[in-house]
């Protein structure tokens, strides 16, 4: 990571490319420990840098480079980004600024399945296709964050409804054959940017905001109310069980309990600490016999 200050402005920039990154949008190199530890090493411009710097970090053996490059396909959906080319860029005696660069990065991206669904209802799953780069947001997004993007495809009959398709996409009207992907918003790279991502038919037909079941041994929400419900009842049969000899703590030791004091008392406490407490009659002068 190189800090550098100019026009009294400090700024970091990418390990990798030498370009300028905002303050919190940047990827980082991923050295992971055999006992999974992860370490994230110095700070690149997007993911292409990250796989260009796995490629030439000097690892201590084949698998940590192999759990650097699983910790960033895992972190991108199971996309696996192309290795940037810097020497594109014109400070390297290329022919390209920092935006064209980025676009550049956004548009030679490696293969990612996507869907295809036709017609008549079936699902083929395909590579994108180069020409699919701009695609139309449905702004329907699964539990995860990634979004459902859909392309017109070229194949005959393109008039023909997808009811299908219309339905998956909540977009009425679809027609022909329609190419489905899922992106998410890139929040690490330097630019903005939406990154596609492999999707299946599983991810199509599983509906939207609903985390993928699996079977790991967890309890359901009905089976954690019965059994919520069955340690109060065992709590309550304990609790009282345990109380049964228990007598309030005012009737423990009644002898403890001190007297309301009559008047007299209170007014001999009160001559002792000189308070008056006598009678004008008693406290007035008696005459000589």
């Amino acid at each position: 990571m190189v800090k550098r200050t100019l026009h009294k402005r400090s700024f970091t920039q990418c390990d990798l490319s030498g370009l300028p990154l905002p303050a919190k949008r940047f990827c980082y190199l991923p050295v992971i420990a055999e006992n999974g530890k992860v370490q994230k090493k110095g700070q690149y411009a997007n993911w292409e840098c990250v796989m260009r710097a796995i490629e030439l970090h000097t690892w201590p053996d084949a698998a940590a480079q192999s759990r650097a490059v699983d910790h960033v396909k895992s972190w991108l959906f199971g996309a696996v980004p192309k290795p940037a080319d810097v020497g594109l860029l014109d400070h390297f005696g290329g022919c390209m600024d920092a935006a064209e660069w980025h676009n550049h990065c956004v548009v030679s991206r490696s293969p990612v399945s996507v869907v295809r669904v036709l017609t008549n209802g079936t699902f083929e799953t395909i590579d994108m296709p180069e020409a699919c780069s701009q695609g139309v947001p449905t702004g329907v997004k699964m539990f995860d964050g990634r979004e459902l993007v859909v392309f017109y495809d070229t194949n005959p009959d393109p008039w023909e409804p997808n009811p299908v398709a219309s339905e998956l996409a909540k977009m009425p009207n679809l027609t022909g054959p329609v190419i489905m992907a899922l992106s998410f918003e890139d929040t690490e790279s330097f630019m903005p940017r939406h990154r596609y991502v492999p999707c299946t038919v599983t991810d199509l037909l599983r509906k939207p905001l609903e985390p993928p079941t699996k079977d790991d041994g967890a309890s359901t929400l009905a089976q954690f109310r019965a059994a919520s419900k069955a340690m109060a009842g065992t709590f309550k049969a304990y609790e009282a069980e345990r109380s049964k000899y228990a007598v309030a703590p005012n009737t423990i030791t009644p002898g403890m309990v001190m007297p309301a004091p009559s008047g007299a008392e209170l007014a001999a406490v009160a001559r002792l600490r000189g308070l008056g407490g006598g009678s004008p009659r008693s406290s007035a002068p008696r005459a000589p016999a």
